[in-house]
């Protein structure tokens, strides 16, 4: 079986070279909108008091960017208290033009992740491509504190990547241990969705501080038991931010999505637009109950896997009993896996790693900024 996975994740790995270079068509391959209707992204601070989705911006989502893009210190524009971000702008980073919303704000965060215990994260596997493990970093509460002020960073914030548990190029997540201070586990416990079931979500979209999105839907959710679509207006960045339901529990992460940039005559980009609803959603998100119990199957760590307090509410298999049956386990996921890939027809495929748009960043540090799709050598 181990030769098997391997196999399967070099064929990912060939796919998602094939796939940045635009030579593979596949979701969003022809430029579907990444706006989906009205620009439903807001500030944080926006937020009713008490809003669940702004405790988990504060509290559990964060940003994976590079070390070097943080300094001591605060002062100027930059984020005040003991730590400041040094990043470009967004606009800088993707070549945006004039006038696009939020487009100035600092692109720090290359992905987003979330806690699902208080040192373990959860976010896409292609986010471990853009930059070496020990160059990363999880900031955790990297959001706007009111109009034009960075909430003050304090060096607790930052957390070190210590190590990657597990790593399933194939469904695309990764689970991180950082170092530091506790994170707060998002809340789980949400029963799956329904199409046409609102959904939201909060991330690091362009790399900026954290945006919340209250308008998207759920659709394709009887497609694939591990995965739904969404019309979330998520962009690069967003990769690993968390998606919640209407009671504010945890219901997936996302992974990949539709092209954010559509290239002007100017030599500039803006945000790519089109309808929202059934048909239209393109926003993949990796569903968090099945991911939560293949890791615990997998490799099994006590704060995640031991029952209570879980995301998803306690793994299907925990302690010992995950120990032991692993390898059962691991031969019904792949089985499942092969299984559901071999039912889809090309067209509804979106499962293969990675979709033509993956949710990271569509740079590599040192790259051109002006670059849309997301190099995944």
């Amino acid at each position: 079986m181990r030769a098997v996975a391997a196999t399967l994740a070099l064929a990912a790995a060939v796919a998602a070279c094939r796939g940045a270079d635009g030579g593979v068509g596949g979701v969003g391959a022809q430029g579907a909108a990444l706006i989906y209707g009205d620009d439903d992204r807001s500030e944080v601070f926006a937020a009713p008091p008490g809003d669940p989705l702004a405790r988990a911006a504060a509290s559990s989502l964060v940003a994976l960017g590079l070390a070097s893009e943080l300094a001591p210190g605060g002062g100027g524009d930059a984020i005040a208290g003991a730590m400041r971000v040094t990043s470009p702008s967004a606009a800088q980073r993707f070549g945006l033009c004039a006038g696009e919303r939020f487009a100035e704000q600092p692109s720090f965060a290359i992905c987003s992740g979330v806690a699902v215990a208080p040192h373990l994260v959860l976010t896409a596997a292609h986010c471990l491509q853009a930059a070496p493990l020990s160059a990363l970093v999880a900031l955790s509460g990297f959001r706007y504190a009111g109009a034009g002020a960075l909430a003050p960073l304090a060096a607790s914030q930052v957390h070190a990547v210590d190590a990657v548990l597990v790593q399933n190029v194939w469904r695309d997540y990764a689970l991180l241990r950082v170092t530091g201070d506790a994170l707060v586990p998002a809340a789980g416990g949400a029963p799956q969705p329904h199409a046409g079931d609102a959904v939201f979500s909060v991330g690091h979209g362009m790399g900026v501080p954290a945006k919340i999105d209250r308008g998207g839907a759920a659709y394709d959710v009887d497609d694939d038991p591990r995965s739904f679509l969404a019309d979330l207006d998520a962009f690069g960045g967003a990769s690993g931010a968390p998606v919640f339901a209407a009671d504010g529990a945890l219901l997936g992460v996302l992974t990949s999505g539709s092209r954010d940039y559509t290239p002007t005559a100017d030599g500039c980009n803006t945000i790519a637009r089109g309808p929202a609803g059934p048909g239209a959603a393109n926003e993949q998100v990796l569903r968090v109950r099945p991911t939560i119990d293949e890791i615990c199957a997998r490799q099994p760590d006590p704060s995640l896997c031991a029952g209570a307090g879980t995301p998803a509410d306690g793994c299907a298999l925990s302690g010992g009993a995950a120990r032991a049956n692993g390898s059962w386990m691991g031969l019904v996921a792949l089985a499942a896996l092969l299984g559901a890939t071999l039912r889809r027809s090309p067209a509804k495929d979106r499962s293969a790693f990675p979709p033509a748009r993956a949710r990271g960043h569509a740079f590599r540090p040192g790259a051109d900024a002006g670059r849309h799709a997301i190099s995944m050598r």
